[in-house]
């Protein structure tokens, strides 16, 4: 065979386990890093959170965060409890950053027509477990609404 041949596939080798090498890093190794490194608070888990609000027909919400460092994703759920059994769940996609005891997030309806989007701008607090803050929720209809939430860990 000659050279050229086998210098071109020996290329096309080293580039696939190059990439792969790759993969391996962003994927694993730095979200290792990036969790060791981290020096502030970990908001990994379940929250929840009782509101009343004439904007809005929902009265509970609830987090499912997962934290990388100072990367967080999860999701938000909007719910609403009545005595009637006339429940009903609103789920949005989260993406957000915590930085000291900040955490602020934008959120988006994932597989449903009707879209709706809003920011989420929470305080921690260590001492009782408690994410305090403010949450702004904006429809395809331009209807805007604030709502003062507190988060207990649950």
């Amino acid at each position: 065979m000659p050279d050229f041949i086998l210098g071109a596939y020996a290329g096309v080798i080293a580039s696939i386990i190059v990439i792969f090498i790759i993969f391996l890093f962003n994927r694993y190794i730095t979200l290792r890093l990036k969790k060791t490194l981290h020096v502030g608070q970990d908001l990994s888990g379940n929250w929840r959170a009782n509101f009343s609000s004439e904007q809005l027909d929902f009265n509970k919400a609830e987090l499912s965060l997962q934290q990388y460092g100072h990367e967080i994703k999860g999701r938000l759920s909007l719910i609403k409890e009545s005595k009637e059994n006339d429940n009903s769940k609103l789920i949005y996609g989260l993406e957000g950053l915590s930085v000291d005891r900040l955490f602020m997030a934008r959120f988006k309806r994932t597989k449903v027509s009707t879209s709706s989007s809003g920011t989420l701008l929470l305080d921690s607090s260590l001492v009782n477990e408690t994410l305090i803050g403010l949450i702004c929720i904006s429809s395809k209809l331009n209807e805007t609404c604030s709502i003062k939430l507190d988060f207990e860990k649950c």
